[in-house]
């Protein structure tokens, strides 16, 4: 019967999988270039890939590395980063198409009462 590995814990496994993407996104970033932009009247440091998958992996990067998150948008289900935390829908379309919804349902109810 051959070895078979000890389960290892969930921390281990984020660990080591955070490595592995580590990895694969600085590869991918190797021919971005750093630049300093002074248009719009400050300094920033700007990412500039030079290739379609260089901006791939920039964008794959910073959704990666973002303190933001993403959610699926209670209207439609497409996944979307959030920009507020108190965000739910992917557009305010979407987000009023909802709030008009709940409005009628609440008439509703006040009426068949």
């Amino acid at each position: 019967m051959p070895d078979v590995p000890a389960p290892r814990s969930d921390k281990a496994l984020l660990f080591e999988t955070t490595g592995a993407v580590v990895e694969a996104l600085n590869r991918g970033l190797e021919e971005s270039c750093v630049r300093v932009d002074a248009s719009g009247g400050g300094l920033r440091v700007v990412h500039v890939p030079t290739s379609l998958i260089g901006l791939v992996y920039l964008q794959l990067a910073r959704l990666v590395a973002a303190e933001d998150m993403l959610r699926r948008c209670l209207e439609c289900g497409r996944v979307f980063p959030v920009q507020d935390k108190r965000q739910r829908y992917c557009s305010e379309r979407h987000a009023s198409r909802a709030r008009l919804r709940r409005f009628r349902e609440g008439k509703r109810v006040v009426v068949e009462l």
